[in-house]
């Protein structure tokens, strides 16, 4: 038992394997800060709330920049370009724009800019670029011409913004800490009458089927752009809002939806998800290596024979070099995870949900222990270049290949090739964990086309008859095997 476990931990301990690992926990870092460096690079950790006055002779905006608690960020570079627009010419399906104006200043949470302009008879354009720590995020403003029935073109919410038909812009839906919602709003009044915004008072409540008593939000200022502050009135899915304006109520034409987390939340992970695909190809590459330093190499060199010359078995030493490359497999990808759930937390200031990290790590370690298997069989029936060959061709044809595969064996099963059924195909590869686990993050965060195309039970069954019938047949070739060199 002592030189099974002498073995064991030599194995383990292997420089290489450590090498591995501290190499993969350094990936998982990486790809942490891509997907910090996707979201940034979409202007998705902030938004603008603006609004845009046309007259004849000129164009003023007036806009403020909240963060993705939605608070004020104070320290922005925002750039306005006033861009003219006429019609091209014949056979053009274009109109040709060109810049006529552009306004750049360093500036708080709020910014104000007024932009000549060239032609009266041009139809107008605007871009407004803000940029900051968390990113640069573009808006663009169309037809901004001051008419009550175009007036939804005439203001925006850099996050995303449910529009009524005339006044209101309401940004993204922020779930607080404590209870309640935080929101930007922005008002256009009819005919960019600002006098008639100036004072308005915002109403609002929490609903399922009808809207019921309304609370007050708060107070609306000169600008028509602002961040409230909702406490919990009454309970539901939907958010009910009013303005209350010198002409009487406006309120908003469409619900606004509170179902699901809040979109902070979801971009993490959804960032995380895209940045993690990088993982599923690498990772693979680390198992094969893995396997094929405990057993493909010592069994080129005779090494494995010298073990057997101490009174270990070789059924002994096939388990324990499994268990050892076994636990390594299962463990970088839980420490990659980790370091990636680290430096998200670090460089947003906000972590993924600690459970999202958990389903995705998981799903990495079950895949990988199951390509670790695969391997390993392929380690116990060949080795040193033979043992690379074939396991470069399984990597390619699980990886690399596997999307012309999948849509085959969806229309040799399913006769079939639509989504859901190319999903399935995944029951066939050793990564079925990790495609269930973030097909899971997916629908949990309204991302995925596919409604739950893998079931959980047939997942884990596949899962484990991944890891189970290659261990078999890796223990029946390694059996019979020439261990000497």
């Amino acid at each position: 038992m002592r030189t099974l476990l002498y073995d064991f931990r030599r194995a383990l301990l292997n420089s290489s394997t450590l090498v591995l690992l501290a190499a993969l926990v350094a990936v998982g870092a990486a790809v942490g800060y891509m997907a910090y460096a996707q979201m940034t690079g979409q202007g998705k950790l902030f938004g603008i709330a603006y609004t845009v006055t046309p007259n004849s002779s000129a164009v003023k905006v007036e806009g403020l920049v909240y963060d993705y608690t939605g608070n004020p960020v104070k320290d922005n570079t925002v750039t306005v370009k006033l861009l003219e627009c006429s019609e091209g010419g014949a056979g053009a399906s274009m109109p040709a724009c060109s810049v006529v104006a552009e306004w750049t200043a360093r500036t708080g949470e709020r910014f104000k800019a007024e932009l000549r302009r060239g032609s009266t008879n041009a139809s107008v354009n605007l871009e407004i670029r803000v940029a900051n720590r968390y990113g640069s995020s573009l808006s663009w403003s169309s037809g901004i011409r001051c008419f009550p029935a175009d007036m939804h073109t005439s203001l925006g919410i850099g996050f995303g913004s449910t529009f009524n038909k005339t006044w209101l812009a309401v940004g993204e839906v922020i779930p607080l800490e404590g209870g309640g919602y935080r929101l930007a709003v922005a008002v256009a009044p009819p005919d960019c009458n600002y006098s008639e915004v100036a004072g308005s008072k915002l109403y609002y409540t929490v609903y399922n089927e009808t809207p019921g008593r309304l609370a007050y939000a708060g107070e609306l200022g000169a600008s028509g752009v602002g961040v409230f502050d909702l406490k919990a009135a009454g309970s539901g899915k939907a958010l009910y809002l009013e303005l209350e304006t010198r002409r009487g109520r406006v309120r908003l034409d469409t619900p606004v939806s509170l179902a699901g987390s809040s979109a902070l939340k979801g971009w993490i992970v959804a960032a995380m998800l895209v940045s993690s695909n990088v993982l599923a190809f690498l990772y693979p590459i680390a198992v094969m290596l893995t396997a094929y330093n405990l057993v493909a190499k010592p069994r080129s060199t005779g090494a494995l024979e010298f073990v057997l010359a101490r009174p270990v078995t070789r059924l002994q030493l096939f388990l324990s070099r499994f268990a050892a490359g076994a636990l390594a497999s299962a463990a970088s990808p839980l420490l990659a995870t980790a370091a990636m759930h680290l430096v998200i937390s670090w460089a947003v200031g906000s972590p993924p949900p600690l459970e999202d990290s958990a389903l995705l790590a998981a799903g990495i370690a079950a895949s990988m222990l199951a390509y670790y298997s695969v391997f390993y069989s392929i380690a116990a029936s060949a080795k040193g270049k033979s043992y690379l060959l074939l396991a470069v061709v399984v990597y390619i044809v699980f990886t690399v290949l596997w999307a012309p595969i999948a849509f085959a064996i969806a229309v040799a099963v399913r006769g079939t090739p639509d989504p859901a059924a190319v999903q399935q195909a995944y029951y066939f590869n050793p990564s079925v964990a990790f495609q269930a686990a973030t097909e899971a993050l997916h629908l949990k965060y309204g991302q995925a086309a596919v409604q739950a195309a893998l079931k959980p039970a047939y997942v884990a069954a596949a899962a484990a008859a991944w890891v189970l019938l290659p261990l078999v047949a890796a223990w029946l070739a390694f059996r019979k095997a020439n261990l000497s060199q």
